[in-house]
């Protein structure tokens, strides 16, 4: 999901046979988030109608993290290192948000210094309080109500993909011991999860903030996990998809999150849209992950140009992109442009300067903590036995 650049496990991937595309994905959940939110923002009618299938975006990220985490265990489990890959995750992960943090708290600031050289009022914003800092540097702050969507509201995600790497050695563990048949079984536990939530005796927040941690979300994880496992059984076996049978699978997939977008929420089955959503993902996934070659259309289109590049700042981009759209789209209002116009111009003006930053953010931060924590977490163990 959000642990950043999809290239980063390409090696990996590309072991098993092809999957070029993972960057497109990538920027495909990070392009659906972002249109949800600039939809959102821009008062446009209509808008949690339609704008809403859109935020499935993040259970695509959610599908992908399980995917790309597990491929290289898919691989070769007995080679899984729980030191090698803390520190990998942790030089990922956690550079990025915190500077990720300080520019979203400095950027208010900054905007009222701008706002009023330009001769217009503008009030000081409150800076976070002591709570909000802490919980948001520990990853803990997707436990409370009140600190969920602190700072800044797409954070609720990275105390989430923190509880699935803490999750992850377990999942490894059961892997080693029992096989793919225990990882499907535990997979179908976990669906079984986000749709028990309306029955229990929870308020409102506290079943909202529980649909944003690991109980609700495991399943995602866990159908990437999948993914990973039957993507090299395949490989190993030989078995891919022609073109013919590619475009089929990735019909299909896209049926799949039509259904769950627009048909399951009929059905007023709380939650079942979640899992459907990410069913539809994970077959999305497995027809790029399967297929013989990258000839077909769909394939180039998510290989190259503007998803793959989206893709590869995909991290930088999530981090920042829904505070800076928000005031962008305040400041459109204050010249009061709303709805349709608005919504484009947070698409077009608002997306690229979420870009030009995502791509400092990748370029000066991310890299260089790629490089420092880049020591393979998966070592063969031909390698570990001369330890």
């Amino acid at each position: 999901m959000l642990e950043g650049r999809a290239s980063e496990v390409s090696r990996s991937v590309d072991a098993t046979g092809r999957i070029a595309q993972i960057d497109g994905l990538r920027g495909l959940a990070a392009l659906m988030v972002l249109t949800y939110h600039t939809w959102a923002f821009s008062q446009v009618p209509a808008a949690e109608r339609y704008a809403v299938p859109l935020a499935t975006g993040v259970d695509l990220f959610m599908v992908l993290s399980g995917y790309c985490l597990f491929l290289p265990v898919a691989k070769n489990p007995d080679a899984f290192s729980v030191r090698r890959f803390a520190r990998n995750r942790l030089w990922r992960i956690v550079p990025a948000y915190y500077a990720s943090i300080v520019f979203v708290v400095l950027l208010p600031e900054l905007l009222v210094v701008l706002w009023r050289g330009m001769g217009r009022a503008a009030t000081w914003q409150p800076l976070p309080d002591a709570l909000q800092v802490l919980s948001h540097l520990t990853f803990t702050h997707s436990f409370s109500g009140t600190t969920i969507l602190g700072i800044n509201g797409s954070y609720w995600s990275l105390g989430l993909e923190m509880q699935f790497y803490l999750a992850l050695p377990l999942v490894v563990l059961l892997f080693r011991r029992a096989g793919s048949a225990a990882l499907t079984w535990a997979t179908l536990a976990a669906a079984a999860i986000p749709l028990a939530v309306p029955f229990l005796a929870l308020s409102p927040g506290a079943a909202s903030v529980l649909t944003m941690n690991l109980p609700v979300r495991f399943f995602e994880f866990l159908l990437g996990v999948l993914a990973a496992v039957v993507t090299v059984r395949q490989h190993r076996a030989g078995r891919t998809l022609g073109p013919n049978a590619q475009l089929v699978s990735a019909g299909l997939a896209v049926a799949v999150l039509l259904l769950a977008v627009f048909a399951v929420p009929a059905t007023r089955i709380e939650n079942l849209w979640l899992v459907t959503a990410s069913i539809g993902y994970t077959l999305l996934l497995l027809a790029f992950a399967l297929a013989s070659d990258d000839s077909v259309p769909l394939m180039k289109m998510f290989g190259r140009g503007l998803l793959r590049r989206l893709g590869l700042v995909s991290y930088s981009f999530y981090l920042v992109h829904q505070p800076m759209e928000w005031f962008f789209s305040q400041f459109l209002l204050s010249l009061h442009i709303a709805g349709y116009a608005a919504w484009a111009a947070q698409l077009l003006i608002g997306g690229s300067l979420v870009g030009a930053v995502a791509w400092a953010g990748y370029t000066y931060v991310e890299q260089p903590a790629i490089k420092r924590g880049r020591k393979p977490p998966f070592q063969p163990q031909r390698a570990q036995a001369a330890r």
